[in-house]
């Protein structure tokens, strides 16, 4: 049996010493198959199941890690804990030293009868005492196998050395506290002045999509980094900067010395900037709970509790024309991804531009699967509405801090920005211009800003709406007069039909 491009162990000698442990949440159910137990008097799903383990021979010194996956029937009796305990006896019962597992990655061993013929092999079981076999709460119903490399694995891509790119090792990272699953600050050692944010291949809930997004935030930010700069023009000092790329060993490395190892540095995840003002989200909830709560003289907001909303507003607008402009677009623009600097500055963040939230999401888009593989323009025009909707709330957030005419031009902003017509919808350019209120010739001579047009747009448009509301309001009174199937009653007192 062979796997192609990987390397196969072959079985060790009997005389080996062999160990095996289970790491902690090792043990997991999968859903229910498509094939019913019928012979029995309840109709019982058999259930997949998988469990975690590494295998190691103290005299070869090699370790391998695996994943036994297995379809079996459980007594009803059976506890989680039950389960636990009976997976673990299932592996031990197993002699793992005929099994040709796989160098440097993670095996799976699967458990069934419906694969290729050709590559099952018999499961090489150990003879259990009937007593024991009572007492055990598991039943397999295959006693074939056959190995993959687990799909489910957490995949370090390999790094190559970069002389123009600084490396730190994960061993000299220390966390300090959490900001979101796989993502924490982080101080190194021998640096204790300085924090950073420290994104991770390895979190809780991982699918093999949280390695992509990683590697293209990384190439993403490799990018950038040589464009920034100190110019306050320059929109990249509003787009997180790259620090460092987190590498280490191998963990799946069979070699336990290193012996025999080829490549086998590993990218554990990408070091960034640290920035202490919190999250757009935080600074907008905070303003939001004024609506909520009745403004009493105590939580009514202060010269000191006013945020720049319009300019940050315009600090995200260029951060996110900057990316537009090395060919990148973000994606999954919204308040959460935009951090505030100990400066005060609004800075994006998150820009692997691999995947969106619907929420953000323009409609044109809301469909698709993958986002990354839609053309620049589309993905620029997803980017403007998510911007409006940024916009949206930012205008609600400055109404209530008493900053109604930035409010005003944020509200206008947005819903330029968020119209349903991709090609009518405003750019990020022009949406710059707007907020900053650039003046333009009109037709006539006159010097006038963006947001001037604006406001005679809508003055006209309110003029509008007022003299079609009440012509509706004429025809309404009208058709109550003269339709006919109304009743009258004349001076007599008779009725008229």
């Amino acid at each position: 049996m062979a796997v192609a491009g990987l390397h196969l162990a072959t079985p060790l000698p009997i005389s080996c010493t062999t160990s095996i442990s289970f790491p902690s949440n090792s043990y997991r159910r999968e859903v229910p198959l498509d094939t019913p137990v019928s012979n029995l008097a309840s109709r019982i799903c058999i259930k997949q199941h998988s469990i975690l383990f590494t295998y190691a021979s103290t005299t070869s010194r090699l370790k391998w890690h695996v994943r036994l996956t297995f379809s079996a029937i459980w007594l009803p009796t059976a506890t989680y804990k039950s389960r636990v305990s009976a997976a673990q006896r299932l592996v031990r019962r197993i002699h793992l030293e005929r099994i040709p597992f796989l160098h440097d990655t993670v095996t799976e061993v699967v458990v069934s009868s419906h694969h290729d013929s050709a590559a099952l092999l018999p499961l090489p079981l150990r003879r259990v005492d009937k007593q024991d076999a009572e007492q055990d709460d598991i039943s397999l119903p295959d006693s074939w196998y056959y190995i993959r490399e687990d799909p489910w694995r957490v995949r370090f891509p390999s790094y190559t050395c970069d002389a123009t790119t600084r490396m730190v090792p994960l061993s000299v990272l220390s966390k300090e506290r959490p900001l979101a699953p796989g993502v924490s600050v982080v101080r190194l050692a021998g640096d204790e002045r300085e924090s950073y944010v420290y994104k991770e291949i390895e979190r809780p809930l991982y699918t093999p999509d949280d390695t992509k997004m990683i590697e293209l935030e990384m190439q993403h930010l490799k990018l950038l980094r040589n464009a920034n700069t100190n110019d306050d023009t320059d929109g990249g000092k509003y787009v997180v900067r790259f620090v460092a790329a987190v590498i280490s060993d191998n963990p799946y490395r069979t070699s336990i010395d290193g012996a025999d190892a080829e490549q086998q540095t590993v990218a554990r995840g990408i070091l960034l900037e640290y920035h202490t003002g919190g999250s757009l989200e935080e600074a907008l909830s905070t303003a939001e709970i004024r609506q909520i709560r009745p403004v009493e003289s105590t939580n009514a907001p202060t010269p000191q509790d006013k945020r720049p909303w319009r300019g940050w507003a315009v600090q995200v607008a260029h951060g996110l024309q900057y990316l537009h402009e090395q060919g990148l677009a973000h994606l999954d623009l919204k308040p959460s991804n935009v951090v505030i600097s100990g400066a005060g500055q609004a800075v994006i963040i998150d820009i692997s531009g691999w995947a969106g939230t619907h929420e953000y999401l323009a409609p044109e888009v809301r469909e698709v699967f993958h986002l990354a593989q839609l053309g620049l323009e589309v993905r620029v025009r997803n980017d403007c509405w998510a911007l409006g909707r940024l916009f949206e709330r930012m205008a609600l957030a400055a109404g209530l801090d008493g900053q109604d005419a930035d409010g005003e031009v944020l509200e206008a902003a947005a819903s330029r920005l968020t119209v349903h017509e991709p090609e009518k919808r405003m750019g990020i350019a022009e949406a710059v211009s707007f907020l900053q209120g650039v003046e333009l010739t009109l037709g006539d001579g006159r010097a006038s800003s963006l947001q001037e047009v604006w406001r005679g747009q809508r003055n006209a448009k309110d003029w509008l709406r007022d003299r079609l509301s009440r012509l509706g309001d004429l025809v309404k009174y009208c058709w109550g007069i003269f339709r006919p199937d109304r009743t009258r009653t004349d001076t007599g007192g008779s009725e008229i039909s």
